[in-house]
């Protein structure tokens, strides 16, 4: 499963790199994107995507239809560093990173803020990647200073 944000959709192919399927297309509406740039999948087989533009994230079955979204206060801006990315965590709650607010959100799946990482004492800088360690910890690359750091999951 791949981004493909300069046509609204995410594409699906084998391991093998043969096209499987595009969903998708732009708009606002269920199962439309506009601007997705990151996607994880979950144990559970449901893949969360990071629609930039529509400020939400969009959780889709695995046969690639539409199951729901939540907003994500934050997201929209149109710059080329602002891209967010997120990770489907080992407990069902997704980490999803606001580049230009310097902060990671920890949700639950219905979209309920349950956690922020953001530094503290030493601020994120564009945090982009998110990685769950085996031992429930985050590990954040920040893309603003060049670093990776490890959080403990609030």
């Amino acid at each position: 499963w791949v981004t493909d944000g300069g046509h609204d959709r995410i594409v699906v192919y084998t391991l093998k790199g043969e096209f499987v399927r595009a969903i998708g297309g732009t708009g606002t509406g269920p199962g439309q994107f506009d601007e997705p740039v990151g996607i994880t999948a979950a144990a559970d087989g449901t893949f969360y995507v990071a629609d930039m533009f529509n400020g939400r994230v969009v959780a889709l079955n695995q046969d690639g239809s539409y199951r729901s979204e939540f907003r994500v206060e934050g997201w929209g801006g149109k710059g080329v560093d602002d891209k967010p990315y997120l990770r489907a965590l080992r407990d069902g709650r997704i980490a999803v990173g606001l580049p230009s607010l310097n902060t990671v959100r920890i949700y639950d799946s219905a979209g309920t803020v349950k956690g922020t990482v953001t530094g503290d004492g030493d601020p994120l800088t564009r945090p982009y990647g998110i990685v769950e360690t085996l031992d429930g910890k985050l590990w954040i690359v920040e893309g603003g200073i060049g670093r990776v750091r490890q959080f403990p999951i609030p």
